[in-house]
């Protein structure tokens, strides 16, 4: 039996994996959340959650791709204390995690150029060793082009 729930949203392009206990609670125009709702009816303050977001159209060959990925992990570290911070290649797109904590909720914010599109991926919970379910659905995801 799988630990994992696959999902994929036509909002998003993006394709990945959860724990089991997580669903999607929302998916609108160019965003896609998830949450974990084992034995909840609703999203609390205290409930792990995913959202993946299209913030932006860039260019494939738009040398000002980069630079916008750079610009939103920064806006992203911005949000909190800084905790630690990765480059990667997720799907063959480059990614770049910051991890964060503001006022005792952790954050692992993600920004992803792949395919044309500029993407936000945020993790949120007030347990710092859900950063690990975090980087495993990022590595899991995979950009689909629309």
């Amino acid at each position: 039996m799988s630990t994992l729930t696959h999902f994929y949203s036509y909002a998003t392009g993006v394709s990945l994996e959860l724990p089991v206990g997580f669903q999607c609670v929302e998916e609108g125009e160019s965003v896609a959340s998830y949450a974990a709702l084992d034995d909840a009816d609703a999203v609390g303050p205290d409930t792990p959650a995913l959202q993946v977001r299209v913030v932006a159209a860039v260019p494939d060959d738009d040398p000002e791709g980069s630079a916008a990925l750079a610009r939103l992990a920064d806006q992203l570290a911005a949000s909190g204390s800084l905790l630690g911070r990765v480059d990667r290649i997720v799907d063959e797109c480059p990614v770049t995690t910051v991890e964060v904590e503001r006022d005792g909720t952790y954050l692992h914010l993600s920004a992803a150029a792949a395919d044309g599109r500029l993407i936000s991926i945020a993790g949120r919970s007030t347990a710092r060793d859900d950063f690990a379910i975090w980087d495993a659905a990022l590595e899991s995801m995979r950009f689909i082009t629309l």
